[in-house]
């Protein structure tokens, strides 16, 4: 008896059968992806093998490069936020004391 609640195992339990059958069909296939499971370094020839391990080799100082200027900005961030910024002396605003408009008077408090 098929649950009311799983109106997809009908589908699922006809299909099954066909999953199978195209999974059987594969194995020739993973069988040679099998006999290339030696490596891809192993399997170059002498001066290929050296520009591939010189290019990973770059990859990696390049990798660990990046990671120390990374470190060394967040570094130096890090004491430019710490630090207080040199004191200034207070200046006056000019543009505060004078008036909006010519005619006002700047010790009148009427608006």
């Amino acid at each position: 008896m098929v649950n009311p609640l799983l109106p997809w195992y009908g589908a699922l339990a006809a299909a099954w059968p066909a999953a199978a059958q195209r999974l059987a069909s594969w194995q020739p296939t993973l069988s040679l992806l099998a006999d290339l499971a030696e490596p891809v370094v192993k399997r170059l020839d002498g001066p290929r093998k050296a520009m591939a391990l010189a290019a990973l080799a770059g990859l990696v100082i390049l990798g660990f490069a990046l990671v120390l200027l990374t470190w060394l900005g967040g570094r130096y961030v890090r004491r430019l936020a710490a630090s207080r910024p040199p004191a200034r002396p207070p200046h006056a605003d000019d543009w505060a004391d004078k008036p909006l408009r010519g005619d006002q008077d700047p010790t009148s408090q009427d608006g």
